[in-house]
């Protein structure tokens, strides 16, 4: 992801829990209001998109376009931070034509001022005409006047990530974050990146400091809890997906679906027999009967043609493999009957199906930062 409203590395900001859709309503609020009344509107929708961090580039550029063209004046000094808003959305929504003539007026007024802030959005400019090298140059200027610019820094991790040299990215936002240890964001941007080149330990540990300085949003307990299934981490799957589930606990089939898979895979992987086992057995059964209830609830209030559906497909239709069971004797927990056995082989092959590489990954020591890769 090259540009984003925030001129950061992450799509949107994932403190915030406003719907994109509340956005959209405006939207369609604006296109009805007289045309006196909806510049100031405007103004505060693309206002109020910068504050929350919404990705919607092409409503930036749609709006700020028309207030520049029709209302610069009364935008006073403000005009060139929105020129300069609508050159980047127009950026990431691939508008050139747009983006060019936002360039031109600003070089019109700042060109004569060796300003740094403009020469980033004509390096920002080279980037999205695929000219990284070039780009890189201005970038690399830009440090030796100011070794700890955030914004120049980023850039030079987006130009390597958008030249798909991932390794390179990684190095560079590995670097960053030496020096900004409390970026959540760069965090959670680097263990994307890990995920996308099979790095399961590297990204568990992004996540866990992405957990520690964001800890209430519920969408990070479950990317880490899919990590730590991946890792064959059970205990600590289930942990992670029901925190995710006690922050969002509507609307979370994700993680209403990840704990039933969680909870057959570390039943189909324990055994029974001590009065421990089955103490955790029994609450594990009744958890997974939890979920499996949320799912079909949900389908038959908002999607009930799906629900026939739901019902025959695995993992709720099928109640959890015999060994989590509470068990009333040592012969019943050691020895299964043919329906637990073939109940078990459909849960493995629901679990390998699902995992990103369950097989791949190897339970290792938790990295120290020095020990992460570049």
């Amino acid at each position: 992801m090259l540009y984003d409203s925030a001129d950061s590395l992450s799509a949107s900001d994932p403190s915030t829990q406003h719907s994109e859709s509340i956005l959209l309503k405006q939207n369609a609020t604006l296109s009805k209001t007289s045309a006196s009344s909806s510049l100031a509107q405007k103004q505060k929708f693309i206002h109020f998109i910068q504050e929350k961090h919404f990705r919607l580039p092409h409503l930036v550029v749609k709006y700020g376009t028309h207030l520049l063209k029709h209302a610069a004046g009364r935008l006073g000094n403000a005009v060139w931070d929105m020129y300069e808003r609508v050159f980047i959305s127009a950026l990431d929504s691939s508008d050139s034509r747009t983006a060019r003539w936002c360039l031109a007026a600003l070089d019109g007024r700042w060109s004569s001022t060796n300003s740094r802030r403009l020469r980033r959005l004509h390096a920002m400019e080279l980037e999205s005409r695929g000219m990284y090298d070039e780009a890189e140059t201005i970038y690399a200027e830009l440090l030796e006047a100011d070794p700890t610019n955030i914004q120049t820094l980023k850039r030079l991790v987006a130009v390597r990530k958008a030249a798909g040299d991932v390794s390179g990215a990684i190095a560079r936002l590995n670097a960053y974050l030496r020096t900004f240890p409390s970026d959540d964001k760069a965090w959670m941007e680097l263990a994307e990146m890990y995920l996308s080149i099979s790095a399961f330990e590297a990204a568990s540990f992004a996540l866990e400091e992405v957990l520690l300085l964001s800890p209430e949003d519920y969408r990070i307990h479950l990317k880490y809890a899919e990590v730590c299934y991946t890792l064959e981490r059970m205990d600590r799957a289930r942990q992670y997906y029901a925190q995710s589930l006690e922050l969002k606990p509507k609307n979370n089939l994700r993680a209403l679906y990840g704990l039933m898979l969680t909870l057959r895979t570390k039943g189909s992987n324990t055994g029974g027999g001590t009065a421990s086992n089955s103490t955790s057995a029994d609450h594990d059964q009744k958890l997974y009967e939890w979920s499996g209830e949320q799912l079909l609830a949900h389908y038959k209030k908002f999607q009930p043609d799906l629900l026939p559906i739901v019902k025959r497909s695995a993992p709720i239709n099928m109640d959890m493999p015999a060994s989590t069971t509470t068990t009333t004797s040592k012969k019943a927990a050691s020895t299964p009957s043919a329906s637990s056995s073939s109940d078990s082989d459909q849960d493995a092959s629901t679990s390998s199906s699902t995992s990103t590489s369950s097989s791949a990954a190897v339970e290792q020591k938790e990295p120290s930062a020095a020990e992460l890769p570049d």
